[in-house]
């Protein structure tokens, strides 16, 4: 069991930080970890972080805080429009501040944020919050993940949040095997429910990809980094795009006004690839990561 010293003004159990009381937080000996000190005051997970890193992280808790006027939780109960209760009953301090980071970075300075937390802290509840943060300032949220699977996660975690009524358009259309990307849950008697089932007829899925807007009675995109992984190469006879191109273009058009999560994010680097751009004759393009993130990497 690690002790740490904490600072003496600390209120209570919601361990809010004064300034320069982050300083006053350290391990009573010698560790590798020391006690994270949220800046939302709502209730936390106690979670720790590295001590080579506790006083940057601090730091710009502080400097966050200060930005947004003073309290963060309020910050972000404005941001996605929930009361003091809601966000209370959804989300742990932790959470709340990664979310606060992620809005303050877009709006504020144009950049997007990476979430390295560890396991269980709940990453899928930060990236739920964006996508409704997404929804309530007009833009469409594009939610990009490593495989199919991962969808049902994703509406369980809307749901932990309130949010389980918004509808995704899927990308994918596999209904069986595994890539079934269909959306299930367990029901009371432990079966799987469909709730959700992508779009499998070619000629409405065709109409889609060739339009410019988010099918009406969507929310926001669903799709797995493998649906563009042939989008911008050649096909065998030199003449046309790859059979993702409509994939690709379909998001390239919502894009401007897109708000892009991508989930796993480190599956898609790669290390180098090559690219055989249809469009130009013989043209090669060596890139610093695979096919897919070529792809990402352009749309956003």
């Amino acid at each position: 069991v690690i002790h740490y010293t904490q600072a003496d003004n600390i209120e209570g159990d919601k361990m809010v930080l004064r300034g320069k009381d982050i300083e006053k937080v350290v391990p009573e000996r010698a560790t590798l970890g020391m006690a994270y000190m949220p800046a939302s005051d709502v209730r936390r997970l106690n979670t720790q972080t590295p001590d080579s890193m506790g006083y940057d992280i601090h730091e710009a808790l502080k400097k966050l805080t200060e930005a947004v006027g003073g309290n963060v939780t309020d910050y972000v109960c404005e941001r996605l429009q929930w009361s003091r209760a809601e966000i209370e009953e959804r989300l742990f301090a932790e959470q709340v501040d990664a979310v606060a980071l992620a809005i303050y970075n877009h709006e504020a300075r144009g950049q997007a944020m990476i979430i390295g937390d560890q396991t269980g802290i709940g990453k899928g509840r930060v990236a739920s919050s964006m996508i409704r943060y997404a929804i309530v300032h007009g833009l469409i949220p594009v939610y990009c993940t490593e495989n199919a699977g991962l969808f049902s996660d994703n509406y369980r975690d809307l749901v932990d949040i309130g949010c389980g009524d918004l509808k995704p358009f899927i990308i994918n259309q596999s209904t069986s095997g595994q890539t079934d990307a269909r959306i299930k849950v367990l029901n009371d008697n432990d079966e799987f429910v469909v709730v959700h089932t992508p779009i499998t007829d070619k000629k409405q899925r065709e109409k889609i990809f060739a339009g410019k807007e988010l099918p009406k009675g969507f929310d926001y995109v669903l799709t797995t980094y493998s649906q563009l992984s042939s989008a911008l190469k050649k096909t065998k006879d030199g003449d046309a795009p790859g059979s993702d191109f409509d994939k690709f273009e379909f998001l390239k058009r919502l894009a401007p006004k897109a708000f892009f999560i991508f989930d796993e994010s480190h599956n898609i680097s790669g290390s180098k690839a090559v690219v055989t751009k249809w469009w130009e004759a013989n043209a090669q393009v060596e890139l610093g990561g695979s096919n897919q993130f070529y792809c990402f990497n352009t749309l956003s």
